[in-house]
């Protein structure tokens, strides 16, 4: 499935003045955290039930992709409600793409494999927040993994396609790379907002890409794991 990029909604993850962003307790930052990414989710799984019936086709699914890349930079405005808008953007957008590919999977399935997305949130959550040092230094490493599963996701398909090879087998693989790396994204995502700024825009920065990791995991163990219906 489709990636979007995790850079922009980190861009005003720094520090600002505390003349433009007070600073707030840490339960509140949390909090703010916490509730941004559970509205992505909400508004993921409410487009992907809206959706599930669609028949899109590649220029419906280009047009909405393009709405939630655009959503990224959206995200990234000094503004709360610009913020909720972007993600609105995204987790729409992903949503409504996704949803028809998750239609052809069992509903006990779906379910099943989206609390087993929530419980390794956590757990990773917990790891990242719990880790006493700064995992900054993952952050470029991980970016250039993910391009590199981008690159992989297109052209491997097509190699593969080219040459008369069978997909199934190295389309697993990469749902394997993928589980790893966004995994890796969660730890790092939750151990680098304990170490910004408590403010409300970097809570809801946080959540943003919090809720990209989750998104991309979810569709990740569905590939491995979901049971199809019968006659898909």
């Amino acid at each position: 499935m489709a990636l979007l990029p995790k850079s922009k909604v980190w861009e005003n993850t720094v520090r600002y003045g505390i003349d433009t962003y007070n600073e707030i307790t840490e339960g509140t930052f949390n909090l703010i955290f916490a509730l941004t990414t559970a509205f992505g989710m909400l508004v993921y799984g409410v487009l992907a039930a809206l959706f599930i019936h669609a028949k899109l086709s590649i220029w419906e699914v280009l047009g909405i992709f393009c709405i939630s890349l655009v959503g990224c930079f959206v995200a990234t405005a000094d503004f709360p409600l610009m913020k909720i808008s972007g993600l609105s953007m995204i987790a729409g957008g992903l949503g409504a793409i996704c949803g028809p590919y998750i239609g052809h999977f069992k509903v006990a399935s779906v379910t099943e494999i989206a609390g087993a997305t929530v419980f390794i949130t956590l757990v990773l959550g917990a790891v990242g927040t719990l880790w006493p040092k700064s995992l900054q230094s993952w952050g470029l490493t991980l970016f250039v993994l993910l391009i590199a599963l981008i690159v992989m996701q297109i052209f491997v398909p097509l190699l593969y396609v080219a040459m008369g090879l069978p997909l199934t087998g190295v389309l697993h693989l990469l749902d394997w790379v993928g589980i790893l790396l966004f995994s890796g994204y969660i730890i790092y995502d939750f151990n680098r907002a304990q170490n910004l700024a408590k403010t409300v825009d970097n809570a809801m920065d946080c959540g943003v890409a919090v809720f990209l990791d989750i998104a991309n995991l979810f569709i990740r163990l569905l590939d491995l794991f979901g049971v199809v219906k019968t006659g898909d």
